[in-house]
Formats: structure tokens, sequence, C-alpha cells
């Protein structure tokens, strides 16, 4: 009699402890979404532990796009933009501003979800945020496509600049991809370096300012 009861203690604490683990196992899951909701984003909608990978757009501004070839260029964007997952930080690069020193053209934004949980959530918000983030996008692209040409082109320094600036932060420490995207003729042209009339020796190159 006495085994019989101690093999029935055993039965109901294992069953005991099997709930206790479900139910754990239901709460942790729960404070997931919760966590990576949108109730957690920041004012740049990312997330609390930083963009999980970076988009650095950089365009070369130096010559003026016709209508047909900045719409083109738009849309080949903006096909890139929307394939990246959300929590992506999105960062635009002047490659030829008018001050000559390649810069990020406005503000960095991480790509929100599109939908968020009914139980965590509010997908209405959600989608509106989407919205606003793809309605913004496409201002800050059309703005740097539309912008007067420039005499110098410092695709080299751009470059290295992302490199450093973005890439390199310690603010992008926790991301775990970095994809550069670089719009450009690639015909570099500035007062040290210019690949306009051809290539210079790359011997040259190398003992250049460009090249540390």
């Amino acid at each position: 009699m006495s085994i019989r009861r101690r093999n029935n203690a055993q039965s109901v604490f294992l069953a005991i402890a099997v709930g206790l683990v479900a139910v754990t196992a239901v709460v942790g899951i729960f404070a997931y979404q919760v966590w990576t909701s949108d109730q957690t984003l920041g004012p740049d909608y990312c997330r609390p532990g930083g963009p999980d990978g970076i988009l650095a757009i950089a365009i070369d501004a130096t010559d003026v796009l016709s209508e047909a070839q900045r719409l083109d260029v738009l849309n080949q964007i903006e096909a890139v933009i929307a394939e990246a997952d959300p929590n992506w930080r999105v960062e635009l690069w002047n490659v030829a501003p008018s001050s000559g020193v390649p810069d990020i053209s406005s503000e960095a934004t991480c790509i929100p979800p599109q939908n968020a949980s009914p139980l965590t959530g509010n997908p209405a918000q959600a989608r509106a945020r989407f919205a606003a983030f793809k309605a913004s996008m496409h201002r800050k692209l059309t703005d740097v496509l539309t912008q007067h040409g420039s005499s110098g082109s410092p695709i080299l320094e751009s470059i290295q600049a992302v490199g450093l600036r973005s890439f390199g932060s310690p603010e992008s420490a926790n991301a775990r991809a970095h994809r550069l995207l670089l719009v450009s003729d690639l015909v570099q042209n500035t007062s040290r370096v210019t690949f306009i009339g051809g290539l210079p020796a790359y011997e040259d190159f190398r003992t250049s300012k460009t090249f540390e």
C-alpha cells in the first residue's frame, strides 16, 4: 500500500512539475512577444537593443539625373528597402554634397514591423507607423536624388566614411549584418585622386592620401 501511495505521490508531483514548465514556457513566449512588440520601439523605430542590421544607401549626386533615371533609381532602392527585415536601420548618405564631405543626408531610421499581435500590440498602429516610414523614406530619397550636381565625387571617401562612422561605430556593435548600397557611376573625382581620363597607376594611388 505504501509503495502504491508513493507512486501516486510521484505521479502527482511529476504532473505538477510538467504543468509548471508548461506555464513558464507560455509566460516566456508571451513576455518575448511583449518585448519585441511595437510598444518597445524607440522614436527611431529601433528596438532597445539596437538595430539587427544596417543598410547604408550612398547616393552619388554628382550628375543631375533625368526624370526617367531618377524614377528608375528610386524604384530600385525602395525595392531593396522592402526586402530588408524589420529592425534594420536605414541610412541615406550623400556622396557628393555641396560641402564636399560625405555625410548622412537625414536621420537614420529602423524599419518598423508591418503588423503586430492583437494580444501584445496594436495592429492598426503598426500598419500606420509602417506607412509613415515608407512615406518618409520616399521623401528623403526624392530629396537626395533631386539635388543639384556637384563638381567633386568623393566615392572612396564615402565608402570609408560609412565603414568608420556607421558600420564601425559603437552604436552598431550589436548589428549582425551590414550592407552598403552604392548608387554611382564609380568615377572618383577629387583634388587628391581622380578617375577622369583613366585610372591612376596603382603605386601612385597607394601612396596617395585617399588610400590612407
